[in-house]
């Protein structure tokens, strides 16, 4: 937890977490939007930014002038910096494409269905019932 003090001699507590774009440069947390270079940058917390203590992984990309004035200016319509909002897009695609490997949605029917087969199973076929045998009597 951390105790910061603003320009206006405001204090906040914080847990951890950093207003966005803020307190990369300057270590401090505004405790309102605050005017960053003529653009107002509104407070938010953010995650993946770094912690005072913590190791920073560095991520570089190369694009287009055309791509990134078209993400600048995606970041400042949201009042967050390139670096602010490029992390969150990332991290939210990271975010999608682990969820629509491994995560499986069904419908309340499906669930039923599948909580049924699990609690009361059909009967082996009989077909099931050699091939258990067979396959005992080939184990020894």
């Amino acid at each position: 937890m951390n105790t910061i003090k603003d320009r206006s001699g405001k204090t906040e507590t914080t847990e951890g977490k950093w207003s966005a774009g803020i307190a990369k440069k300057t270590g401090k947390i505004s405790p309102s939007s605050k005017q960053n270079k003529g653009k107002t940058v509104s407070k938010g917390t953010v995650d993946s930014l770094p912690v005072k203590g913590k190791a920073v992984a560095r991520v570089e990309i190369r694009t287009t002038p055309a791509v990134q004035d078209k993400i600048k200016r995606a970041a400042d319509i949201q009042g967050r910096t390139i670096t602010d909002f490029v992390i969150s897009a990332a991290e939210s695609a990271a975010q999608k494409a682990i969820e629509e490997a491994y995560v499986i949605r069904l419908s309340i029917e499906d669930q039923n269905a599948f909580t049924d087969a699990l609690l009361s199973p059909p009967k082996p076929s009989e077909a099931l019932s050699r091939a258990v045998a067979r396959h005992s009597e080939l184990k020894r």
